[in-house]
């Protein structure tokens, strides 16, 4: 599997009364077996509080925003085998259980090498 890209923002609201900047957006572009693929998570913002309130990850220490990784760990979990493009994740224990936390590390430094 190689990874291409990976980036992240904050979603923000289109419209008013739509609850979009309650959410973060996590993308990964990658190739495996020579087919090019993007994976799209999208997730509630609070799980980024979450994971720092638990000493999992610390924005502030690594300088680099969860949103930035959250689809790279993901996929590495999975080894590339997602047969979804697009995952959305508004429950916190089926977050956490959607990728490693000693997969961290690895994510930081191919996120800050591409």
């Amino acid at each position: 599997m190689k990874i291409y890209h990976c980036s992240g923002f904050e979603c923000e609201k289109q419209l008013p009364t739509t609850l979009e900047d309650l959410f973060n957006q996590s993308d990964v572009l990658y190739d495996i077996d020579g087919s090019e693929k993007k994976l799209n998570v999208t997730y509630v913002r609070y799980f980024d509080q979450y994971l720092k309130e638990q000493a999992i990850y610390n924005e502030e220490e690594t300088g680099v925003p969860f949103y930035h990784i959250a689809a790279l760990l993901i996929l590495m979990k999975h080894g590339g085998q997602i047969d979804a493009s697009r995952l959305y994740y508004n429950d916190t224990k089926e977050f956490m259980n959607a990728f490693n936390t000693q997969d961290i590390p690895e994510a930081i430094s191919i996120f800050k090498s591409k």
